[in-house]
């Protein structure tokens, strides 16, 4: 997200965001008969980009309806992430911010996790960083403890990037004032519950759920779809989300808004 920061109208957000976490999506069917390489340098083409594509595409269109049943985040501005929904970035500018960061995500796994190198499964292990399997201190490696680090240094730098597009209103700046979607939390949330708890009693069924990376890749996933469902069904019930302009002329000053807070 530092990209978008830099250069706001070189990157597509959304493609950073969703292609930096694509290739662990594939975690989800380990132990099933299913063999995504979604590591391996050419999973970029096949895998990572067309789903980063898909789900960038959902969550452009969801974001009001999600945003609307969410607390409003203070500095944060959470509502403010409704614009999604109204920006649309050349075709070459969301393929190549999904490359990008499905690239990082992989070159960064063969350090932090050497035996993920992108090279693999045509160079074989030997072409595994041995150096990283040396033990740094109390018994971890080296790539454990380099793992480790940048997942904490990630997480300090995405909140610092959240918070600052937040309080700067960046997205506001960037693609103007997000459009009013319908409020129907009697609606969003059960059909999220639903849909959840549907999803987890499957994947608690499928096997190798003793492994952190597939469990959590499964729940994050099943969180994933049960909110695009959740907007999906109140777009359909409620309608649209209007924009600014349309709410102002439908419904002039002094008169309260019917879409809800």
């Amino acid at each position: 997200m530092g990209l978008k920061l830099w250069r706001p109208r070189w990157f597509d957000g959304v493609a950073l965001v969703v292609g930096a976490a694509a290739p662990d999506a594939a975690y989800a069917v380990t132990g099933l008969p299913i063999d995504i390489r979604s590591h391996a340098w050419h999973a970029l083409g096949w895998f990572n980009l067309p789903l980063t594509v898909v789900v960038a595409v959902l969550i452009r269109r969801a974001a009001p309806y999600i945003v609307a049943h969410l607390p409003s985040g203070g500095r944060l501005a959470i509502r403010d992430y409704g614009v999604l929904a109204t920006v649309r970035h050349p075709v070459m500018v969301t393929v190549c911010s999904a490359l990008l960061a499905a690239l990082s995500h992989q070159l960064w796994d063969s350090i932090t996790h050497p035996y993920l190198l992108i090279g693999h499964p045509f160079y074989g292990n030997g072409t595994y960083l041995t150096a990283m399997h040396a033990t740094a201190f109390a018994g971890l490696p080296w790539w454990r403890v380099i793992h480790l680090a940048s997942e904490l240094l990630g997480s300090a730098i995405s909140i610092a990037v959240a918070l600052r597009i937040g309080r700067r209103r960046l997205l506001v700046r960037w693609h103007g004032p997000a459009p009013i979607a319908p409020r129907r939390p009697l609606v969003f949330w059960p059909v999220a519950a639903a849909v959840w708890v549907a999803l987890v009693a499957g994947a608690a069924a499928l096997p190798r759920n003793d492994l952190i990376n597939v469990a959590g890749s499964r729940l994050l996933i099943a969180v994933t779809v049960a909110v695009l469902a959740a907007a999906a069904t109140v777009r359909w019930l409620a309608g649209p989300a209007k924009s600014i302009l349309d709410d102002r002329r439908s419904h002039p000053a002094g008169v309260g808004n019917p879409i809800g807070d």
